[in-house]
Formats: C-alpha cells, structure tokens, sequence
C-alpha cells in the first residue's frame, strides 16, 4: 500500500522526510535492550522474588495483574505479555487455577496494554506520539495518570471480585539468581533509551551506542527486534505522510 501510494505522489526527496526515524531508532534499541535483560533472566527473577510472600489464589492473580501493568510502563506491552503469559500460565498450574486460565491471561493482557500507557517508552504508539505532540516527559505523564490510575482501579476490582482468597500452597521452581555483572550493561543501556526519550540525547548517538554495546556483548540480540513492527511503522509512518500531501493537494 505504502509503495502503491507513490502513483499518487509522485517519489522525490520529500520522501525521505515523511518517516519519523528518531521514533524508530528509540524502539529498535528498546526492543533489542529489554530482549538483553530479558535473556539474563531478569523478569522472570522478579517475579519468582515477588510470588514467594503471596499465599493465596487472589493475591497470586493480583500479582500477574500487577507485573503486567507496571512492567509495560517500561519494558513496552508487547514484551510484558512474552515474559509473563508463560509465567502466568505456570502460576495457574501450580495454583491450580485452571479454571480462570481465561480470565486471567485475559486480565494481563489488558493490564499490559493499559499499564503501558503511562509513559512514553511504554508502547511503540506512545513514543511516536510523544515525539508528535511535543510534551515534555512531566506532562505526558500527568496528561495520562488519571486514566492509568483508574484503569489499575478496574482491574484490580475486577480481580478481587473474580478470584477467591482461597490459601494456596505449592512449591516455588523458578529461577533465584541472576548475574549483576551481566545485567550492568543492559541497565546502562536501557537508561540511556529513557534519556533519549526524554530529549536528554540524541538519538543518532543512542543507535551508536547501543548497536556498538550489543554487537560486544551478544550479537544475536539483534536477531530478536521485532522487525516486521518496525517496518509496519515504516508504511504507516509513510501513508500517513503521503495522506497529508494528497488533502493539501485536494485543498
């Protein structure tokens, strides 16, 4: 559609400009950052460190709501759900909960999509919409709190309601180390990312570094960005623009 649209306007240097590549520098190095925290265990560490105190059916559903929500906010909603489905489905086997396995892998992915809109990291959409709208990173969360407040408020009513207090005992098998030497880089890298959101660096040098960071560490990392949503960002980013030029045109 993208190329198709090129018939109706015609291909010049202007081309060029309709893609917004500071929007896909921030979410490729994103998502090649957090698959790095991701492959030293990290997630699944907190959230075997956050289940121990939890005794009952509620308060362990609770808990995968709440890991969804939050951890969106940062490691984007898409891989919120790629960590945690599989955590949740072992927590619904162990607890057996079999019964709500639809309910509760419904309400995770809801609060996964919900929790990432608080900030502009949080889903591939905010950070274009952040970059568009020209807010500061203050006001973009203040402008998105009220409705992430209460769509938490929702959930966690919902949760409450569905699932009982009912006491569970199992036997906690996931992982409880990780390496901090390891994760060190990744967390570096992953700051810088939010920088770069923030507008506090440029985001040609955060591709440098962090292209520069992971070719050293693990190459094979860059096997694992989600390219088939950069490039839909790429014909969507493109479309719009062409869009545009054809209502100027009409007009």
């Amino acid at each position: 559609m993208a190329l198709g649209s090129s018939f109706f306007v015609g291909i010049d240097a202007e081309y060029f400009d309709y893609i917004d590549y500071d929007t896909l520098i921030v979410l490729f190095c994103l998502m090649v950052t957090i698959e790095g925290l991701r492959s030293q265990g990290l997630f699944e560490y907190v959230a075997a460190s956050m289940l121990r105190p939890i005794k009952s059916r509620q308060g362990a559903v609770l808990l995968i709501v709440a890991l969804g929500f939050f951890s969106s906010m940062l490691i984007t909603n898409d891989v919120a759900l790629i960590t945690f489905v599989p955590f949740a489905f072992m927590i619904i086997k162990m607890t057996k909960m079999e019964q709500h396995t639809i309910l509760i892998i419904v309400l995770l992915t809801i609060a996964a999509n919900l929790g990432s809109m608080l900030l502009p990291m949080g889903n591939p959409q905010n950070i274009y919409l952040f970059n568009l709208s020209g807010l500061n990173f203050y006001d973009f969360i203040r402008l998105m709190l009220p409705f992430a407040f209460v769509s938490l408020g929702l959930l966690l009513g919902i949760t409450v309601i569905k699932i009982s207090r009912e006491r569970i005992n199992y036997r906690n098998n996931f992982s409880s180390e990780v390496s901090l030497f390891r994760l060190l880089p990744y967390f570096v890298l992953f700051i810088l990312c939010v920088l770069a959101v923030a507008g506090l660096l440029a985001k040609s040098m955060l591709l440098i570094v962090v292209l520069s960071a992971v070719l050293f560490l693990h190459p094979r990392l860059l096997l694992k960005a989600d390219y088939g949503l950069l490039l839909t960002f790429v014909c969507f980013l493109s479309l719009s623009a062409i869009s545009i030029v054809l209502i100027s045109l009409k007009r």
